[in-house]
């Protein structure tokens, strides 16, 4: 190692080298690297030249200063071993940080922190120096590859950089020098001038490592410190004596003073400064015309250039004016920011011109020996190095005014420069204005025009050079295709453009052909980009990505994979974009194998590292649903992009991981800093559910406040996000907000109406989406064709499905999907097969669709036939189509035909371990009536998610065993289980048909709790429940007003009405409905109709069956003429009730004749009541109502002989009848009663109050009614027979057991008879209490004498 030179250095310099360092520290940090950089470069300088700083005042030069090292001792170098190089930090770390850290593995003697400013992105690299090898060695085994503040750091043993770094030193000479007296104002300077003018005169103090970093760019000369305006330039000092000098070096040149604004001499070189001229005043300079005002550019700014020394004979200022802001000044320029406290006037030579003044300065600006790189390589490159406009503009004013040489290089660079800032006009005015134009020249103004979007004046530019005779270039060409492009609309031109080229015969340039293909991809052309491929004569790897980017945009991974294999073959090399392509593709597929490969070709090829690459493997295992894999690539990349922050929250939004999605984007605007509109997007798509709608509505706050509401992707998004959360009038408003719409936005809100149910809306919406002129495509027709999901919608879904045909999107396959689905759901079953014939390619979706539909017109055959005709033609099944075949089997017929032989290919297809297969299994064997294997399959389940546990609930419930769903709601809870909307409505059925308002009170509440209160079904099975647990009046308060009541709302209050006996309020609920615009639908004419029946409503309920068909387009179901046939027949009207049955246009089932045979039991009609019971038997063999109904028709009659056949073939096929039962609930305790039952502990008082209510009752007028009692004996056994009834000792009980004055509630499961009906009309005047009873069918409300059904029942 060199000797290094002798320095003289003084405890008063050093100490105020360190004040200077931490009044530097307060700058800010570009100050700090600039004194940084300046400071090290003069402090090299002073050691190797071998000059000596001139020693403070009162202090003697003479031998070095204390702690200055001897000349004859060298400098202990620092091991390699001791020193290591920390790469890769963020920028939150700080020295004390990493000391603290490092400190971990021994003591740390220095930590030197920097931060590399050459990139934009938060990467710093340190110096950690150990006392000990041991512990650097340790360090480096476990930080190398280690994170720090979440970046993983890079650690290598290295030398100090001033072991690297500093140059041989020359040697002193030997000869005594003289050193110039300090003037005796230098602490006043110190003082006055600042920490700059502290560091220029005493030396700094080194650190322990060099500020001077291994892998930083070399120090160039440091540029004069720019002085702004208001700042006070430094005192000149006196000129120091000349010093001595060596025999052997050469004589001193003379140096000139400096003048203003000139640099300051470097640090450590002698101070040879001549003293001011004496003061002489001077008039005041003549202004001259700046040749600024004549360029584009009018405004100054703030730039780094150092600008040029100011004329001694002239002052350039074209800023200085004749008002008070632009009074002149004596002793300014306009270089300069403001005069110095004393003014010293310039001696001003009048003989000489401004031109040679110019030529002067022009001589002394050299642009080669400037700081920046960016400007120091200006007459080789140009304007083409300037990363800021504020530099560029500055050189651009240094050559209008004459003081750079520019050529047409120049010339085109700066219209490339202007261009990348945006400013078209002076660009446009500079290539106006060229003398000379070349080649370059075209293709700058063209690309440049085409990178700010200014397509359309890009294609009259081209046009422009054409008119000219101007041969345009492949780069042109390939610009102006470049241009088509992206315009979006400019398809036309593009295809001209095509045929240019190729009449020009340059297609053969691989630029232009790649250009031309990607056009056609752009727009979804991919058949045309192929062929322009297939002709290409040079292909190279951008012109494979560009096919590959194609196919992309269309969807088709498939191609992609196909296009990535032939690349293979004919041995061309991939790079980052075609491999980020193939392995995006890879995750569209979901083809986790052929994605391994695809990495393994990644590593191979070296690309692991690539950006591009390393965001695409995130995208990728985010579709694979691999979070993990994602999250542990994005940790370990190197570098993130706004691509790489995105990818991780899709990967975690698209697997529902809403809370890491919000996370990943609070660290995203955190450390990142930018957020784009695809970021909100990937947001927004995680939060369409009612349960994050706060969260959603917080980001669409943020959309707005950072301005992402007019872009079309974010409203797209916001409407998709409001669509899910079922929020349709929120997602309108979006979309009338929109102030563009395409057509993701109008398919996406008419999706949005479909699945609120707002059907007509929908369907509205096509037509003004076709008559504003926007082409549906087939997501808008399989929208609407999904809107069309009733009988009622019959003739629009033909009018749908013409379209279809007209518009030539038939062939597509997802719309005869739709077709096949839409005719099923209306049940024309006929229709949907003979679409499914008629499509090109029949897949398992559109024979899952027609399946599905068999199933929900309960044909069983025809379901079976169609499963049977799919696998023959080889289609597979998947578990979409054994669930739509288990659903087709209803009653244990089918479960012996059909359903165990399915059960059997079940097992052996390999279904059985599928969740959905298991459920729909518990729930075919509970409509086939065999609920044990129902229990036995729910418990051999290890894993039972909410499905199976709802499956088992509607098994129970279809059974009608409303406590054991009661027990397994409760046994859900007890679990642990999460109750869904399914789980509350089920249970709250089961409390509705029990009549326990408590239970479904309970269950309403926890409902509410959990935040389902806005849940429509929920809501409206609720109101239910209150309807049929007899609170009428709850029921009504819960419905909301008649204003924004919906559909089922007002089914529910026609029904409680009805139920309840108010046959007056029925018929206004229902006109006050179609009053407010809501159309009725199949429930609200079954419930309007029932009201009618039992109300005795004949000639209205019959206007209303004519309204079905007639007004609404309804076609009348079995439910519709089972109500007109109960209606007819309880008024006496057999026959016509018969001729109803006779012209129905389906065929009768079961309640049809079983309504028939009760009105012929009421009426005495012994034929038709024959003909009633025939066909009922064949229809329900096991039924015990057939025979009930028929023994109480004869025995009505007195027919006992053929009561008595009845009764034997009930027990010789040994069915039983239903005993009838009624049962009182008090708080937590329910009390049934039978026929004569003795059982409960309270007999003897039941019995007591019976007596007792006989008595009184008989007093008032009561007369037995012993035609109810259907049995062959006498009339006193007959009375003793009633007064046994279920519903009398429940009466007794609920007397003795129930407030006084309180209402009385009675349940009984069958219908009331008419002795007993008349007795609790007796009894609620005697007593004088409201007695409520529930039947079978209906409420009766019981109140001084007086029943809500009006005797009529």
């Amino acid at each position: 190692m060199a000797k290094p030179s002798r320095v003289r250095r003084s405890p008063s310099a050093s100490g105020s080298s360190s004040r200077s360092s931490s009044s530097s520290r307060s700058r800010s940090s570009g100050s700090r690297s600039l004194s940084r950089s300046r400071s090290l470069s003069s402090s090299s300088r002073s050691v190797s030249s071998g000059s000596r700083s001139p020693p403070p005042r009162g202090k003697s030069s003479s031998g070095p200063p204390k702690g200055a090292s001897s000349p004859s001792k060298k400098a202990a170098p620092i091991q390699e071993s001791l020193v290591l190089h920390v790469d890769s930090l963020s920028r939150n770390v700080n020295e004390g940080h990493l000391k603290e850290i490092f400190g971990n593995y021994g003591e740390v003697v220095h930590v030197e922190l920097a931060m590399d400013r050459a990139v934009t992105l938060p990467k710093g690299y340190a110096y950690v120096e150990f006392k000990a090898r041991a512990d650097a060695e340790k360090a480096l085994l476990f930080m190398d590859g280690g994170q720090i503040d979440g970046n993983v750091v890079k650690a290598k043993f290295t030398l100090p950089p001033r072991q690297k770094l500093s140059p041989p030193l020359k040697p002193v000479s030997s000869a005594p020098k003289r050193e110039a007296p300090k003037p005796d104002n230098a602490a006043a300077d110190i003082e006055k001038d600042g920490p700059m003018r502290s560091r220029e005169t005493s030396p700094r103090r080194r650190s322990p490592l060099p500020r001077r970093l291994p892998d930083s760019p070399p120090r160039r000369r440091p540029s004069p410190p720019i002085r702004r305006r208001g700042d006070t330039p430094p005192r000149r000092r006196a000129a120091s004596p000349p010093r001595g000098r060596s025999p052997s070096s050469p004589p001193p040149r003379r140096q000139r003073s400096p003048p203003r604004g000139s640099p300051r001499r470097i640090r450590g070189s002698p101070v040879r400064r001549r003293s001011p001229p004496p003061l002489r005043r001077r008039s005041p300079p003549r202004r001259l015309r700046s040749p600024l005002r004549r360029s584009p550019i009018r405004r100054r700014s703030r730039s780094p250039i150092r600008r040029p020394v100011r004329s001694r004979s002239r002052s350039i200022s074209p800023r200085r004016g004749r008002g008070p802001a632009g009074r002149r000044r004596r002793s300014s320029s306009s270089y300069s920011s403001s005069p110095s406290p004393r003014r010293i006037p310039r001696k001003i030579s009048r003989s000489r011109s401004p031109k040679r003044s110019c030529l002067r300065i022009q001589k002394k600006l050299k642009v080669g020996d400037h700081w920046s790189p960016e400007v120091s390589s200006f007459h080789e490159n140009g304007f083409s190095q300037i990363s800021k406009e504020t530099t560029g503009r500055a050189v651009h004013a240094l050559c209008v005014k004459g003081l750079v040489r520019t050529s047409v290089l120049h010339i085109n660079t700066l219209i490339n420069m202007y261009t990348k800032f945006g400013r078209v006009k002076p660009a446009r005015h500079l290539f106006d204005e060229m003398p000379v134009r070349n080649e370059a020249s075209w293709n700058t103004m063209m690309s440049g025009l085409v990178r700010v979007g200014m397509y359309r004046e890009g294609v009259g530019f081209f046009k422009e050079m054409c008119g000219l005779g101007v041969r345009p270039s492949g780069f042109v060409i390939a610009s102006l295709v470049t241009a088509c492009g992206r315009g979006g609309c400019m398809f036309s031109e593009g295809v001209q453009v095509h045929g240019f080229v190729a009449k020009s015969g340059l297609m053969s340039d691989v630029y232009v052909s790649t250009a031309v293909l990607h056009l056609y991809g752009v727009y979804g052309l991919v058949s045309s980009s192929r062929k322009v491929f297939e002709e290409m004569p040079l292909r190279n790897v951008v012109s494979w990505t560009s096919l590959m980017v194609g196919y992309s945009d269309k969807g088709e991974a498939e191609e992609v994979i196909g296009i990535y294999k032939g690349m293979k073959g004919e041995g061309v090399g991939c790079n980052e974009n075609s491999m980020s392509l193939v392995i995006s593709s890879c995750g569209l597929l979901k083809d986790e194998s052929l994605g391994c490969q695809i990495i393994g070709e990644v590593i191979k090829s070296g690309l692991e590292r690539k950006l591009a690459v390393e965001n695409s493997l995130v995208s990728m295992f985010g579709n694979l649903g691999n979070v993990d894999y994602a999250k542990y690539i994005f940790d370990r990349m190197s570098e993130r992009d706004t691509i790489s922050w995105n990818s991780i929250a899709a990967a975690y939004a698209q697997n529902g991981y809403c809370e890491e999605s919000l996370w990943v984007f609070h660290l995203m605007r955190h450390f990142h800093g930018e957020v784009n509109s695809t970021t909100v997007s990937t947001l927004l798509s995680v939060l369409g559910h009612v349960d994050h709608q706060k969260r959603g509505r917080g980001i669409h706050a943020l959309v707005f406040k950072m301005g992402f509401d007019s872009v079309v992707c974010v409203c797209n998004t916001l409407l998709r996000m409001y669509a899910g959360a079922g929020r349709s009038e929120e997602a309108e408003l979006v979309f009338k907000q929109m102030p563009a719409k395409d057509l993701i936005s109008w398919n996406s809100l008419m999706a949005c109406f479909v699945e609120d149910g707002r059907s007509l809306d929908a369907l509205g919406l096509l037509c003004s989406m076709i008559r504003t002129g926007k082409s549906a495509n087939y997501v808008s027709f399989t929208s609407a064709l999904a809107a069309c999901f009733s009988p009622e919608f019959l003739d629009k879904g033909r009018i749908l499905h013409g379209l279809v045909m007209v518009t030539g999107l038939f062939e597509n396959q997802i719309i005869g999907n739709a077709l096949v689905s839409m005719y099923g759901k209306i049940g024309e079953m006929s229709e949907s097969r003979r679409v499914l014939l008629q499509m090109p390619r029949r897949d398992e979706v559109a024979w899952n669709a027609l399946i599905g539909g068999y199933a929900e017109d309960e044909d069983t055959d025809n379901a079976l036939a169609a499963f049977r005709t799919m696998r023959m033609e080889g289609v597979g099944a998947n578990y979409i189509t054994v669930v739509s075949v288990l659903g087709a089997c209803l009653t244990p017929c089918d479960l012996l035909k059909h359903g165990k032989p399915l059960h059997a290919y079940i097992v052996s297809a390999g279904f059985e371990s599928d969740e959905h297969v298991k459920n729909s299994l518990i729930t075919m064997y509970a409509k086939c009536g065999d609920l044990t294997s129902s229990h036995d399959l729910f418990n051999r389940l290890n894993n039972r998610n909410i499905i199976t546990w709802n499956a088992m609930l509607a098994a129970n419930a279809h059974h009608g065993h409303g406590e054991e769903v009661l027990k397994l709601v409760s046994k859900m809870r007890s679990l642990g289980m999460n109750l869904d909307q399914f789980s509350f409505s089920e249970g709250l059925s089961a409390a509705a048909k029990l009549a326990v308002l408590e239970e479904g009170q309970q269950l309403h509440g926890l409902a509410v709790k959990l935040g389902f209160e806005q849940d429509c079904f929920i809501f409206n099975a609720a109101a239910d429940m209150y309807n049929k647990c007899g609170e009428l009046d709850e029921a009504v308060k819960m419905l909301s007003p008649s204003v924004n009541r919906s559909l089922p709302s007002w089914n529910i209050l026609i029904s409680a009405f009805g139920r309840h006996g108010y046959f007056e309020k029925v018929c206004e609920t229902f006109h006050e409905m179609l009053e407010s615009g809501i159309k009725p639908g199949h429930v609200t004419f079954v419930s309007l109709l029932t009201a009618c029946s039992h109300g005795g409503l004949v000639d209205q309920g019959l206007a209303y069956y004519d309204m079905i068909a007639r007004d609404f387009g309804i076609k009348p179901a079995i439910e519709h003429c089972v109500c007109v046939i109960d209606l007819l027949g309880r008024s006496g009207r057999l026959a016509e009730a018969e001729t109803i049955i006779s012209n129905m246009p389906m065929k009768p089932n079961d309640l049809v004749w079983r309504s028939l045979l009760a009105s012929c039991k009421i009426h005495g009609d012994l034929d038709r009541g024959r003909r009633a019971a025939e066909h009922l038997s064949k229809l329900e063999p096991e039924d015990d109502s057939v025979y009930v109904l028929s023994s109480n028709m004869f025995a009505t009659t007195g027919r006992w002989d053929d009561v008595e056949s009845v009764r034997n073939q009930m027990g010789f096929k040994n069915i039983k009848k239903k005993q009838a039962c009624s049962w009182v609930k008090q708080k937590d305790k329910v009390s049934t009663f039978g026929i004569g039952d003795r059982t409960h502990p309270k007999t003897l008082e039941i019995y007591e109050k019976l007596e007792d209510i006989k008595k009184l009752i008989k007093e008032s007028g009561y007369v037995a009614d012993t035609s109810g009692a259907l049995q062959d004996t006498d009339e006193e056994q007959k009375e003793q027979n009633l007064w046994n009834h279920s519903e009398r000792l429940a009466l007794a009980y609920a007397l003795i057991s129930t407030p006084e004055g309180g209402t009385v509630r009675i349940f009984k499961n069958l219908r009331i008879c008419s002795d007993c009906h008349s007795v609790y009309k007796f009894v609620s005047k005697v007593v004088g209490r409201r007695i409520v009873l529930r039947d079978q069918y209906r409420f009766h409300h019981f109140e001084s004498g007086m029943c809500s059904c009006k005797d009529y029942w």
